[in-house]
């Protein structure tokens, strides 16, 4: 059964780690020469365009869900096989970065104090205050999720076009690998729910950055 207020909770971290993901990889993409996502309206910070329905559903009822992914042609870029790197990582990057930035705030709003000369009013506290440290700290554990679950190397996630960028394949092969990857990803997630076992090790992973920076 879904938890309402833990829902609530994690739901402004996801939707703010979706889009910046998804705005970065539009970014990069524009800087390094593919037009691609800037005239698909990418590169915005509007969440409405990067956010699907179906896959905040995911999320909120299965525990895994995505964003709407930022298309590029490679033949625009100036070096392929490098520069889809860059754009790959940028995603991945921009959630790490937005983790420590949230995880740092939590720190900071955990620590304000309430009688001092800067005290805060323990009914401010009490009311909203609390609510705003949730947000932050599911606002961090999601986006590091999201860093770490992004670059495990099985297609279509973004550190397997780091891998397969370092494999002299074609494109058309490529194709098939991200088509194929996407059924084994799934196959591989709803495995680990239904056996009740941690395959990908997201959880742990996740667990060790929180406590380093906490």
């Amino acid at each position: 059964m879904i938890d309402l207020m833990e829902t609530l909770y994690y739901l402004p971290g996801l939707i703010l780690g979706f889009t910046i993901h998804e705005f970065f990889h539009a970014y990069v993409a524009y800087k390094l020469g593919d037009p691609t996502a800037k005239e698909q309206g990418r590169i915005s910070l509007n969440p409405l365009k990067h956010v699907t329905i179906l896959g905040m559903a995911l999320f909120i009822f299965a525990g895994f869900g995505y964003a709407k992914p930022v298309l590029f042609s490679p033949e625009n870029l100036k070096n392929p096989r490098r520069d889809e790197v860059f754009i790959a990582v940028a995603g991945p990057l921009s959630n790490f970065i937005l983790g420590i930035i949230l995880i740092s705030l939590f720190k900071v709003f955990r620590n304000l104090p309430l009688n001092t000369y800067i005290s805060i009013p323990l009914h401010f506290y009490n009311t909203y205050l609390k609510y705003i440290l949730y947000f932050l700290f599911f606002g961090a554990y999601l986006n590091f999720s999201m860093c770490i679950f992004n670059m495990l190397p099985i297609p279509p996630l973004d550190g397997s076009h780091v891998l397969l960028s370092f494999l002299n394949i074609s494109g058309s092969i490529k194709n098939n690998i991200f088509k194929s990857g996407g059924t084994i990803l799934f196959a591989i997630i709803m495995a680990g729910r239904v056996l009740e076992i941690n395959i990908l090790p997201i959880g742990r992973m996740t667990n060790v950055i929180m406590k380093f920076f906490i």
